[in-house]
This record gives C-alpha cells, structure tokens and sequence, in this order.
C-alpha cells in the first residue's frame, strides 16, 4: 500500500491554468503555512479577495520574494523563462495588431505580448518571412533543442493522420538524412510517436511533403492522407487573425 510520501505529485491542466497537489502531511503543513503567511503581508484594503492574495503569495513564493515586495513592484528579474512567439512588428509598432503565441498554450493578443515584454528579457531569433527557423542543412543529423521547440510548436503531437501521441513522439527526417541526404531543416522534420515511426521505417507507410505545410501518408492500400501543422502556429507564423 502507497505511504503518505510515496502519495505525493502535482499536476498541472494547461486547458484551465489551474495547478493540484498533493503532499504528505508535514509538507502541506509547511506548505500552507508559507502561503498564508505570504498572503497576510499583501496589502488590501478589504477589496482583494483572500483567494487572490493566496493566489499572489504563491506567485511571491516561485519569484523568490516576499508577497508585499511584489505587491510594491521592487522585484527583481525572474530566474525562469516564458516563451512566446511574436512578430517583431508587434514589439516595434505600438499600433500593431498581429497575434502572438504563448508556448504550450495559445494565442495572445498585441497588448498581452507587450505588456509580457515590458518587464521582461527579450530574447530575438530571426525567422524567415514566413515565421519558420532555424535551418541547419546537412551538418547534422539531429535537431537542435531549438529545433525541437519549434518542431513542437508546430505540431503539437505526432503527425500521422488522426493519432494525438504527444508522450512519445520524436522529430523524425521525411526525406532521410541518410542514404537520401534529407537535410536537417523544419520542413523536412516532423514529430512521430513510436509506434507510427516503426510503421514509417518498416516500409509499411511512405510519408512525403513539407512538414510545414502539408504532409502525405500513404499505407498499404494506396489511399493517401494529409496531415498539416497546428492551426495556431499557421495564424501566428501567416500573420493572419483566426476566424470568428
């Protein structure tokens, strides 16, 4: 039988933003007690709900600061990294209305990206026009983690038609980089989970395209299907705003 200990996780649903826990008995004592704690230091003039000043006292306590220090903005830089995937325009012009992508979770408007970059460290990597980067050629075989991070973005799990693996999917060469020279770029590397990489190596499937625009699996009966890349890297990589 499980102890108190062996109990213990947390998990987190992107969908909601919401995190659950569940410690063992001295460590959600302690827990508790920091967050509370932290609360009764946020200032509030009877108009903050306990809930937010809790919510804020956790916040403080991820930053490595005091609830009522960031309450007063005397905060530091973060140690941690948010990644967002912006046009540049929308950085430069403040009249710009073009979309941005909070990574792992969606899209976000010109506002939010700017009001996310006003107290943050912005990082710039130079895409192509169409928003697509980091090209490596035939220098090496395997992605770069910048490479990976983009490759999910833009799929989001494996590609093949209909299957939704995110676990166990890896980026995998369309064209191979070897005997077929396929290069290392993004429109030739595209996530497949295990089980449809085998059936892809095994001959049993062909798969062909641009893993940025559109993929073509063909099985053992002949019928083709396709397969495209996540709605909200298209929208946020076009430019263009998602229909009502």
């Amino acid at each position: 039988m499980p102890t108190d200990y062996e109990k213990r996780s947390v998990r987190f649903n992107d969908t909601f933003r919401t995190v659950t826990a569940q410690l063992p008995a001295e460590s959600y004592a302690e827990v508790r007690a920091a967050l509370v704690a932290g609360a009764r230091e946020v200032p509030s003039d009877g108009e903050t709900p306990w809930d937010q000043r809790l919510a804020d006292s956790f916040l403080a306590l991820v930053k490595g600061v005091s609830a009522a220090a960031g309450r007063r903005g005397s905060v530091g830089p973060s140690p941690y990294t948010v990644v967002a995937h912006v046009p540049l325009d929308v950085l430069l012009d403040p009249e710009s209305e073009l979309l941005g992508e909070l990574e792992r979770d969606g899209l976000i408007d010109a506002e939010t990206v700017r009001r996310l970059a006003c107290d943050a460290t912005v990082v710039v990597a130079v895409d192509d026009r169409s928003g697509h980067t980091m090209y490596e050629g035939r220098q090496r075989r395997y992605p770069t983690a910048a490479q990976r991070r983009e490759i999910m973005r833009r799929d989001r799990h494996c590609r093949f038609p209909g299957c939704s693996n995110v676990t166990f999917a890896h980026p995998h060469h369309i064209r191979r980089w070897k005997p077929d020279r396929g290069p290392t770029d993004l429109p030739n590397l595209a996530l497949l989970c295990e089980y449809h990489h085998h059936l892809v190596h095994s001959a049993a499937w062909t798969m062909s395209g641009d893993a940025n625009d559109e993929l073509t699996f063909v099985g053992p009966t002949g019928r083709p299907m396709t397969s495209l890349p996540s709605p909200l890297w298209t929208l946020v990589t076009t430019g263009r705003s998602p229909s009502p």
